[in-house]
């Protein structure tokens, strides 16, 4: 997602957050203050909904996130970090195990993509935060009408989405058996409710009037997920 961002607004304009990356945003804003990120369009990463200094910027904002079958996002989590040690969500065995335990990664999992995108852990509330504000949602199964929302509603030129980073598909094998798959409905239930109502609209937005081409009074805030980069 990042690479469309980039494409999109020029690679000068989209601030992405993490460590590694263009800065944790809680540490730039208290080193240079909220009025920094004017000069973005796009504020990108993995980060939460509720994260104050997001919330705390002066523009006009768009929240904006692509949610994924939540099987297939806690899968694909459990590959990713599997493979790091050093992550905060690192679990040195199967992925039932940590399931079964009471591991970081379980709590990370319990119907994350609800409290990222909207701070709520249950659908009900979550999809009152999204008609609350200006949000534009999509699912994995139909990214181009996400794209073609996004660009209708900022006036922006159409592009094909790139896709990188994409994992090799046989790690689902590995590690989806039918004990994972009945603990993943357990704790993805609020998941599942909101990725439904998002799968059967294709895009759910709630903008409340069309925008004109961003410029530096204009921003769309991108929550994203690993698997959406």
């Amino acid at each position: 997602m990042r690479i469309w961002l980039w494409d999109t607004f020029g690679r000068e304009r989209v601030f992405w957050h993490g460590k590694d990356e263009d800065g944790v945003i809680n540490t730039v804003v208290r080193a240079r203050g909220v009025k920094y990120f004017s000069r973005y369009a796009a504020v990108g990463g993995h980060f939460v909904f509720t994260n104050r200094h997001i919330q705390a910027l002066p523009q006009p904002k768009i929240f904006s996130a692509v949610f994924r079958r939540p099987a297939e996002q806690v899968v694909s989590h459990f590959e990713f970090v599997s493979q790091l040690p050093e992550h905060a969500f690192y679990f040195d065995g199967t992925l039932e195990d940590a399931l079964t335990t009471d591991t970081a990664f379980l709590r990370a999992s319990t119907n994350n993509q609800c409290l990222q995108s909207t701070g709520c852990g249950n659908a009900v509330d979550a999809l009152k935060v999204i008609d609350h504000y200006e949000f534009i949602l999509g699912c994995f199964d139909s990214l181009p009408k996400f794209v073609e929302c996004v660009a209708t509603t900022l006036n922006l030129p159409r592009r094909e989405l790139p896709r990188a980073n994409v994992q090799d598909t046989d790690y689902f094998k590995k590690h989806y058996t039918p004990r994972v798959a009945e603990l993943i409905r357990e704790i993805t239930r609020e998941d599942e409710a909101v990725y439904q109502r998002v799968l059967k609209e294709g895009v759910l937005s709630t903008i409340h009037a069309p925008r004109v081409c961003p410029g530096t009074s204009s921003r769309i805030t991108k929550l994203s997920k690993h698997e959406a980069d």
